[in-house]
């Protein structure tokens, strides 16, 4: 197998791996729990330009493209760097989106469906109502043989 066709099977594969993977985070968020998140995808694409900007190579005088950076970095080492722009990144949204809740006016009714702690006690609310319950004891065959015939 020629090297082209070994390059273009490396990408499908490495593009499907990233997206199955965005698939069973996004149902693990919206499809059980429905909590409705753009943010992963924004996390995730941040990560992967991070990944292919440092990835690249130092760009030419003589050709048409010029990259921001050039590090040339192993596939390892640009990871580390998508994990951590996308750490960075979460950390930043993190703070602004867990912050105290201001102290709330008469009439501030429409910023109620904003307030994430609303949003967890009801998730919390909905998993306690629908968690499993303790099955009811049992009667064991012996403990009924012992007590029916006497």
């Amino acid at each position: 197998m020629s090297s082209a066709w070994q390059y273009y099977i490396a990408t499908l594969l490495v593009y499907f791996g990233v997206n199955a993977i965005a698939c069973w985070a996004l149902n693990l968020q919206y499809g059980v729990s429905g909590v409705l998140n753009f943010a992963f995808i924004m996390f995730q694409s941040m990560g992967a330009y991070t990944a292919a900007v440092v990835t690249l190579g130092p760009s030419s005088a003589t050709g048409y493209q010029h990259y921001i950076v050039g590090w040339s970095l192993p596939w390892p080492l640009s990871l580390v760097a998508a994990m951590i722009v996308g750490g960075v990144l979460a950390l930043g949204v993190g703070l602004f989106a867990l912050r105290p809740p201001r102290t709330r006016l008469p009439g501030d009714g429409h910023a109620r469906g904003l307030d994430h702690r609303e949003h967890a006690r009801d998730l919390r609310d909905r998993l306690v109502q629908t968690a499993p319950t303790a099955l009811p004891a049992s009667r064991s065959p012996s403990r009924d043989r012992c007590s029916s015939g006497s």
